[in-house]
């Protein structure tokens, strides 16, 4: 793992379902908007805080700036996203924001801040994820990776869940 710059800005992407955890770099454009990067990282939900801890700070010590805007009808755009559903073992965007809670990450001048977030599904007017800013856990960079993994488990625990649950509705109409 590369040491962190502390001038910079460096964020990840920390998502959790029932049985699995995906956590990977965040890169800021040449425009100044920040896009999913690579490497993706998938854990069971069944790791320690420690492991957690550790894959997150990995992300955030990947996260680049100054990365070209990807061409979003390109293939490489779209196998980097299928990847990231792909680690989180969905095949669609629509399974992926199924059950899906997530946290973003953001490390500047030494502060973590760990945003919770409100799942609006994969389609409709407030499709994705949306801050929650009452809920935004802040903590000095961490140096061990048990409290980050922890402080990121106390954060998936104040977001919402979508409230179409796509697998329930599964199953509503399976047994109708």
């Amino acid at each position: 793992m590369r040491p962190l710059p502390s001038a910079t800005i460096h964020m990840a992407a920390a998502y959790r379902w029932p049985a699995q955890i995906v956590v990977h770099p965040q890169s800021q454009t040449t425009a100044g908007f920040w896009i999913d990067d690579r490497p993706i990282m998938s854990l069971p939900l069944t790791g320690t805080g420690h492991d957690l801890g550790l894959a997150a700070l990995q992300a955030l010590s990947c996260s680049r700036s100054k990365v070209p805007v990807p061409n979003y009808k390109g293939a490489d755009w779209t196998a980097l996203q299928r990847e990231v559903w792909g680690a989180a073992g969905q095949r669609s965007f629509r399974r992926f924001m199924a059950n899906a809670y997530y946290v973003g990450l953001r490390l500047s001048d030494g502060v973590l801040t760990l945003q919770p977030t409100r799942n609006g599904g994969a389609t409709g007017p407030d499709r994705g994820f949306r801050p929650l800013l009452e809920a935004t856990l802040k903590m000095t960079a961490p140096a061990d990776p048990k409290t980050l993994g922890d402080a990121l488990s106390t954060a998936w625990s104040r977001c919402q869940p979508a409230e179409a649950n796509i697998w329930e509705q599964e199953t509503a109409a399976q047994s109708d």
